[in-house]
């Protein structure tokens, strides 16, 4: 029996051999499948990205952040830091939950040195054939400038500063009243990343662009006001020099953040000059792209028009007067600007005002404009008790609406009224209005005086 025994026991043995050694004998466990998280914590900076995955998950994922204000995520695992502080991203997948925290600190604001080198390459010149300016990469292929840039376009191209042209391939959006243009080109470029820090009083500031044609001019200054709302636009108010040929470049934050677009200064003031707020932007219609060819074909005939922007302001109530007397003939310099006379008209015996008026009579052979685009329907009255001026609006004295713009035909005459924002004490021997007038497709500032005359001089660049 234990000779049977022992027999059956190597029988078996050798069948287990047996099967070990061939293939298809026996089905071999899998393991299971281990579920990770890319990253169980990470520290960002605010406006900084980062991806997170998980690693062998087989079916689908929900991604939530226990604090989306501080860092947001989207359902591709994109994150997105904020502002700082901490928070937790939790990913779901089969029941199971994979978290990673996320610090998230205030950026280290850069030297001059460094913020030149993170956005030189984001700032291009753009070239519209009758006239020069300067744009930037607000993402890949998309370059911002000013609409006034490209207003009477007869071609249109970028020129990076390394001295590369490209052509611009479409208009994606425009708009007159922003004075705002979004250009498609064939070159991915540097996208300087958009304003997340806000806005401070003093705080410093950089541009870079193409002054007076003088490519690559990297410039500083600080903002003087966070806020100057001009015919319902939003302009950052800077000491950072600015030329003809800076219109449409950025200014930039000491992070190397475009807060700005640069747009316009005041000739006759010291280092006033305004950049409207990137938060603009937002406000363009991009929905109706055209090619380079359609704009500039629609822009030869005069048809061109904005197709977006905002709402002018500006509603203060008073009662206007009208006493100062006397008209001289405006300048015309060297023929080319309008020739006109314009009467800064005041009243209110205590001398607080809240409405004026200026009278012109255009002595020009072509129709003068006043308004049209953003920064153009308002005046300025010097001097004001708390600052330099005080802004003003223009409205419809029948109505009591405001309005963008008045033209004026050769031979006519026409009074233009102003709403104030506040209060301004005027002396009728040293008050200064000034606005803004286009003729013949050129923008000039008109500066017209409580004892009549005006005088005209180049305005926009």
């Amino acid at each position: 029996m234990g000779k049977i025994k022992g027999t059956i026991l190597t029988f078996v043995m050798v069948l287990v051999l047996l099967a070990s050694a061939c293939p298809g004998g026996i089905v071999e466990a899998q393991a299971a499948t281990t579920v990770s998280i890319s990253a169980k914590k990470a520290t960002l900076s605010v406006g900084e990205k980062m991806t997170l995955s998980l690693k062998g998950a087989k079916s689908s994922i929900t991604w939530a952040s226990s604090k989306p204000k501080v860092a947001k995520i989207t359902q591709k695992g994109k994150v997105t830091a904020l502002k700082a502080g901490s928070t937790t991203i939790t990913a779901i997948c089969s029941n199971k939950s994979y978290t990673c925290k996320i610090t998230v600190v205030e950026n280290k604001e850069l030297s001059a040195k460094e913020v030149y080198k993170l956005c030189r390459d984001g700032v291009v010149e753009v070239n519209a054939g009758a006239s020069l300016g300067s744009g930037f990469f607000i993402k890949k292929k998309t370059v911002v400038t000013n609409f006034h840039v490209i207003e009477k376009a007869t071609s249109l191209s970028i020129k990076t500063l390394d001295d590369e042209e490209y052509d611009v391939l479409e208009v994606l959006g425009y708009s007159e009243e922003l004075d705002l243009a979004v250009l498609k080109v064939d070159l991915a470029g540097t996208p300087i990343a958009s304003n997340t820090h806000g806005l401070t009083m003093g705080e410093t500031t950089y541009t870079i662009g193409s002054s007076l044609g003088l490519t690559n001019t990297f410039s500083n200054g600080m903002i003087s006001n966070t806020s100057r709302n001009f015919n319902g636009v939003e302009y950052i108010q800077t000491n950072t020099a600015i030329s003809h040929g800076n219109s449409g470049g950025p200014l930039i934050n000491a992070y190397g953040e475009v807060i700005g677009v640069t747009t316009a200064f005041f000739t006759e003031g010291q280092n006033l000059n305004l950049a409207i707020n990137i938060s603009e932007l937002d406000k363009v219609d991009t929905d109706s792209p055209m090619s380079a060819e359609e704009f500039i074909k629609r822009n030869s005939k005069g048809s061109s028009k904005g197709n977006s922007g905002g709402n002018s302001g500006g509603n203060s109530g008073g009662n206007s007067g009208g006493n100062s007397g006397g008209n001289s003939k405006g300048n015309t310099q060297d023929g080319t600007e309008p020739s006109l006379d314009a009467l800064l008209m005041i009243g209110n015996p205590d001398g607080q005002l809240y409405v004026f008026a200026i009278g012109i009579i255009n002595y020009s052979p072509k129709a003068i404009k006043f308004g049209g685009s953003a920064a153009d329907a308002f005046a300025l009255i010097y001097p004001s008790p708390e600052s330099d001026y005080v802004a003003a609006y223009p409205f419809d004295e029948e109505t009591l609406e405001p309005i963008t713009s008045v033209t004026i035909e050769p031979g006519e005459s026409k009074t233009i009224f102003f709403a104030m924002e506040r209060a301004a004490f005027v002396d009728e021997d040293e008050s200064v209005a000034t606005i803004v007038i286009r003729y013949d497709g050129a923008e000039y500032f008109c500066m017209a005086g409580t004892k009549g005359g005006s005088l005209v001089l180049p305005y926009k660049y």
